[in-house]
């Protein structure tokens, strides 16, 4: 709309993924006018939101690709390619790279700024460090200053970018100095300003100079208010980051403001693939495998992955998905522990390893690239469901650690919309806006508007029960709702469908048969009819089409009206209830004009047309001392008060 100040939305400030939804819109857009995609449209959204995240899942695949010809720079062949296959796998990663979102982006761009650096300082080198300045790198220096704009744009926390890449460019430094002051050369030489100032200072401060100019090139709200777009970022570090979640948080069990430094820690147990910590743990064991010039490089990725874990911890918002820029490091690391452990197999030898290593390396890696691949598909399209089976997957994870991000919910819509009245039913949720993208009938939002009577069904997801939002509501719908349904994704029960019974004013809760109960009953009366509303729910699968009576009985016990009818009316026979499901239906009844008030009883029951034999009744109370006598297998309710 050429409205430049309005792209400056959120601090976060979530600038690439802005730019990558758009050019999936304009994509989409050009598509349309040849006539191969509909236009960009929410009403019709399937192809939209394809549109939408093809972008961000490009750059992330791209991404990873590019990591893995820096690699190939920085480490032996096979741990650049295990562990670039190991970042295409992992299901975090894929999870959020299929997603219009920030995290995944900023992931990619973090490893990348890393890995460019490392190269600009020489890292790939494998002589000793010396004082000698070797030949500067500027190209991967540029690289990296752009790279690192771009995660500056996608989400605040790329600021630890500034203290990582100083890092990566004292430490050669430093071990240069060391070494000159071991040899005896003078002070003057070894720790003389201009010497810091080239070797550090400049390529630093023009790294710094480039992802600003990057940052203020790409972000059209700072073309316009500088100081606006940079405020903005500022106040989202300082105060919506530095603050609890305004929903809360879950850890341990309980609902909690803030879970603590063990949060991080435990979230890696869980989310980290099958493959990653005991690879790490293979480094520590197979450590003198690994050549000295790539420990070097290790410490530094495993500085990185301590430098966020640590940021992350100090502020008391936290989620999983926010540690995802410690994934790679640990990756890495775990990549060149699992090559380290194969070289010490090699070194002893054993029958079986010598038969595997025969193959051709062609096909050694293709065992590990089937093995990989099928692990993280076999939670496709729910990699978001993946949490380590080493430590009892979603099944434990769902008791220690937040869960859920909305899947579940298009199948919770689902079931919603094959309803016979789905569509005009109205459900209420707490993710309202989730929800409503997926079902054709009316949504709102827990728990404000929740009565019973408002709407006809509930739908409560994991997250919102484990940090106990809209308490109440989730009470009175565990209550006296029903559970219809239940979303469950890799062991983890997502979402549940419940079925609200309506107000009533007498709820009998007699049970016909063991099979259909009376919920709730409803009289109004007019000068010559009555009026019965009936409240059922299905108890078990009914195969039988069963009907209703209702007999008007005077003081005496005397029939004075009666009706035989569907208990749900004809258009809703009993064969086709759903378990659990409530039936409503309003039965009018004639009257004598002269029936006394409070005087006349309903006897109600159910009844097979085919025998006219009557379902027993189960579970009422016991008739007042003044009803009237009457047959068994009938429930006697007392008329008007």
């Amino acid at each position: 709309q050429g409205d430049l100040a309005g792209t400056n939305i959120i601090g976060h400030p979530g600038v690439t993924t802005m730019w990558l939804g758009a050019i999936g819109l304009w994509v989409q857009q050009g598509l349309a006018g040849l006539g191969i995609l509909p236009a960009p449209d929410l009403a019709v959204p399937v192809p939209t939101w394809i549109m939408l995240r093809l972008p961000i899942a490009v750059t992330a695949a791209t991404g990873i690709a590019l990591s893995y010809l820096l690699l190939l720079r920085l480490l032996n062949d096979p741990t650049a390619l295990l562990a670039a296959l190991l970042l295409a796998s992992d299901p975090m990663l894929v999870a959020f790279g299929r997603i219009l979102h920030v995290d995944a982006l900023l992931t990619i761009f973090m490893l990348l700024t890393i890995l460019l650096a490392l190269l600009a300082f020489h890292y790939d080198s494998t002589t000793p460090a010396s004082l000698a300045l070797p030949p500067r790198r500027w190209g991967y220096l540029a690289a990296a200053a752009v790279t690192g704009g771009l995660a500056l744009l996608t989400k605040s926390p790329a600021v630890l970018l500034f203290p990582l890449v100083a890092l990566i460019g004292a430490l050669p430094l430093g071990q240069a100095v060391w070494q000159a002051r071991q040899a005896g050369q003078p002070r003057r030489t070894r720790d003389s300003v201009p010497y810091v100032w080239a070797a550090l200072g400049k390529p630093y401060l023009l790294w710094l100079l480039g992802v600003a100019v990057v940052w203020v090139l790409l972000w059209p709200a700072a073309w316009v208010d500088l100081p606006r777009a940079v405020g903005r970022v500022v106040n989202q570090v300082r105060f919506e980051g530095a603050e609890p979640h305004g929903w809360g948080n879950f850890f341990w069990g309980q609902a909690v403001a803030d879970p603590g430094w063990l949060f991080y820690p435990v979230v890696l147990l869980f989310r980290l693939s099958i493959w990653t910590l005991p690879g790490i743990a293979l480094l520590l064991v197979a450590r003198r495998q690994i050549p000295p010039p790539q420990w070097r490089i290790l410490l530094i990725v495993a500085s990185v992955a301590a430098v966020v874990l640590l940021a992350l911890t100090l502020p008391p918002k936290k989620f999983d998905r926010y540690a995802l820029p410690a994934f790679p490091p640990l990756l890495i690391l775990a990549a060149s522990g699992w090559i380290g452990a194969a070289r010490w197999i090699a070194q002893h030898r054993p029958a079986w390893f010598a038969r595997l290593h025969a193959l051709p390396a062609a096909v050694r890696w293709g065992l590990v690239v089937g093995g990989l691949g099928l692990h993280t598909l076999s939670y496709h399209p729910y990699q978001l469901a993946y949490y380590n089976p080493l430590f009892g997957g979603g099944r434990v994870a769902a008791q220690i650690i937040p869960i859920g991000w909305g899947e579940g919910l298009e199948q919770a819509a689902t079931y919603l919309n094959s309803l016979p009245d789905g569509c005009q039913s109205a459900s209420a949720t707490w993710f309202e806006p989730v929800l409503r993208a997926f079902t054709c009938g009316p949504v709102i939002r827990l728990p404000e508007p929740l009565a019973l009577g408002r709407v006809e069904y509930a739908v409560l997801y994991i997250d919102q029960l484990q940090r106990e939002n809209a308490p109440q509501a989730t009470a009175l719908i565990q209550q006296q709702g029903s559970a219809v349904y239940t979303v469950t994704l890799h062991g983890i029960p997502y979402a549940t469908v419940y079925h609200l019974p309506q107000p009533v004013a007498q709820n009998p809760n007699a049970v016909f048969g063991g099979q259909l109960r009376l919920q709730g009953v409803e009289l109004v009366r007019s000068s010559d009819a009555l009026s019965l509303t009936t409240q059922w729910q299905a108890l078990a699968p009914i195969t039988q089409d069963y009907s209703m009576f209702v007999h008007v009985l005077d003081a005496q016990g005397n029939r004075v009206s009666q009706i035989d009818v569907p208990p749900a009316g004809p258009a809703h026979p009993t064969s086709v209830w759903r378990t659990g499901h409530f039936q409503y239906w309003r039965h009018p009844l004639p009257l004598p004009p002269d029936l006394d008030p409070g005087a006349y009883w309903l006897a109600i029951g159910l009844y097979d047309p085919a025998t006219f034999a009557r379902l027993p009744v189960a579970g009422a109370s016991p008739p007042a001392p003044d009803a009237p006598p009457y047959d068994a297998d009938v429930l006697l309710l007392r008329g008007e008060e």
